[in-house]
């Protein structure tokens, strides 16, 4: 089950601001929840860019957790100084 709650601000100066959390549960493993933070300054386009930023969390992330949870092993390295960037490896 995947779950969005947005709140949204507007401020003093006329911007939108878009807050809240992307929750996703997994049968019988787990939750995971992500921080979801957007700003504009009309409300069409700060609510396309929680859209947006929804669809590139889920895109980078969403794998990792899955196996995560079904592997708690499991270690993943990228981009870490001194080590060869995108490695992944399974401890079973």
């Amino acid at each position: 089950m995947t779950e969005l709650k947005i709140k949204q601000h507007q401020d003093n100066e006329g911007w939108y601001w878009y807050r809240g959390t992307l929750q996703i549960s997994l049968k019988s493993s787990g939750t995971h929840r992500w921080q979801i933070k957007v700003s504009a300054q009309q409300p069409e386009l700060a609510m396309q860019r929680v859209l947006d930023a929804v669809d590139t969390t889920l895109k980078t992330e969403l794998r990792q957790v899955i196996i995560q949870y079904g592997y708690p092993n499991y270690v993943s390295i990228h981009s870490v100084p001194g080590n060869i960037d995108n490695i992944t490896s399974v401890k079973r």
